[in-house]
């Protein structure tokens, strides 16, 4: 309460009644069925109102423990709403399996679009309305070694031609897991008229993706490392409320253990943190899925990408694509390979998070 000192206001008082009213307005602003806590550094001014108690506050929030990306899921809750259809049909399509399913980008715009009290929220913190999806292999954790060695191995087994190593990496990056997939990469590695028996091809594939699986389940720390500045954007994404998703085409038994070994802490993330299907051959559909479990529409959601099918993918899913430069380098991409994205940088940290207002909108967002 306020404090009279000589007939005017004490100013450390004051800091404990502004503190308590930005917390009742913000908590009354919330949509029904979302938990909107207050921020946490309202509820620490709180908790110590004096000025100097915070001079010596200097918490590392890019790292807890081991882990890089902080824990952040309690100001990412999400509750369901009260029933009616929007509700019904997304529990659906979250509880169908994705070979059975095909998502549409229009239907979940309609989904996802904001209503009622949720609106005031956007309008407050736009960055919470947004989505950033990014491949988890290439894009955050660098697997190059452990697909070299794979394909070498099956190049010796077959009395096939030496794969040169970017086009490894190219072929990291387009996750060649699925048959369709293994078979684009296989053509560019080995040749176009290596291969040209379907059986064999059939056989190849099988034996490529056991090979895989059996290397990145088996990975040890000293064979992957993270890509520069990936964890850190991710986290600085997570502290302005953005919703990240990583995607893969790896079983989620497999993606675990790479992240675990990776010390990344895929929990903090929250909802849809985590998108591994196995089952999923379109990267549109992966995209999509992400959306869905993040329960953000696809046309505020944008794909990070290295490759021009990256990009393609993401517009076939309603999504805007941002394009890096550094690692599309890797396997020989050059900048007008990417031109069909919708912005080009030259790495993570030429793109902060309030640009992603500037990538959705129609206003023409210059990367230089």
């Amino acid at each position: 309460k306020r404090r009279a000192v000589g007939g005017e206001t004490d100013p450390e008082a004051m800091t404990v009644l502004i503190p308590q009213r930005r917390i009742k307005r913000i908590t009354d602003d919330g949509a029904p069925g979302i938990e909107m806590p207050a921020p946490r550094e309202l509820e620490k001014e709180v908790d110590s109102p004096r000025i100097s108690d915070r001079e010596n506050d200097n918490d590392d929030i890019f790292k807890t423990g081991k882990n890089i990306f902080t824990d952040t899921s309690d100001l990412r809750k999400v509750k369901p709403a009260a029933a009616d259809w929007r509700s019904e049909r997304v529990e659906a399509l979250l509880r169908a399996r994705s070979s059975n399913v095909r998502l549409d980008a229009e239907e979940l715009n309609d989904l996802f679009s904001p209503r009622g009290m949720q609106r005031n929220r956007y309008r407050r913190n736009p960055l919470v309305a947004y989505g950033v999806v990014i491949p988890l292999e290439g894009m955050l954790v660098d697997t190059r070694k452990i697909h070299l060695r794979t394909w070498r191995r099956l190049a010796i087994n077959h009395n096939l031609r030496s794969p040169k190593p970017e086009d490894v990496a190219w072929a990291a990056s387009a996750s060649p897991y699925d048959y369709d997939s293994f078979e684009r990469c296989a053509y560019r590695i080995f040749g176009v008229n290596a291969i040209r028996n379907y059986e064999e091809k059939r056989a190849l594939h099988r034996e490529f993706t056991r090979q895989i699986h059996r290397e990145l389940f088996n990975v040890k720390t000293s064979e992957i490392s993270l890509v520069q500045h990936g964890a850190e954007w991710v986290e600085n994404l997570l502290t302005h409320g953005v919703r990240v998703s990583l995607v893969t085409k790896l079983p989620s038994k497999i993606a675990r253990k790479l992240l675990a070994e990776a010390h990344l802490n895929v929990d903090a993330l929250g909802e849809g943190g985590l998108v591994a299907d196995d089952e999923q051959t379109q990267d549109s559909q992966l995209y999509l899925s992400a959306s869905l479990r993040m329960f953000r529409p696809p046309k505020k959601c944008v794909v990070v990408t290295d490759r021009p099918g990256g990009s393609t993918a993401a517009h076939e899913a309603g999504m805007r694509a941002l394009a890096l430069v550094k690692f599309a380098s890797k396997h020989q991409c050059t900048r007008l390979d990417l031109r069909d994205s919708d912005v080009i940088v030259p790495d993570y940290k030429d793109f902060r998070p309030y640009d992603l207002t500037r990538l959705t909108s129609d206003v023409v967002y210059d990367s230089d």
